[in-house]
């Protein structure tokens, strides 16, 4: 199931596996939850973080979602760049509404 979602290019940070359980007859059985959005926790972090680098952008927790926003396009570009090499439980992923 895992080589599957790999395949789908799914990090395999976003997805959290279960114990596998046997049952008497031999069968194996294993839960898989997959992450969607950022924890509150995870996003806090992330937020203080874009705080801490001094742009001129702001950080909003939306939900499950993390959204910056700024006048300038090289502000917004250096916080993902800021970002990427970072290591947090689950994988940033960038969307640009500013096209």
């Amino acid at each position: 199931m895992v080589g599957r979602l790999a395949k789908r290019s799914i990090s395999l940070k976003n997805v959290d596996q279960g114990e596998p359980e046997l049952s008497p007859l031999g069968h194996a059985r294993q839960v898989i939850k997959i992450k969607q959005g950022i924890e509150g926790a995870v996003a806090k972090e992330i937020s203080a973080f874009i705080r801490g680098l001094g742009l001129k952008v702001t950080a909003a927790i939306q939900g499950d979602e993390l959204r910056v926003t700024g006048k300038n396009r090289d502000d917004l570009q250096a916080v993902m760049q800021a970002l990427k090499p970072k290591e947090y439980p689950v994988e940033l992923s960038f969307t640009n509404f500013r096209d």
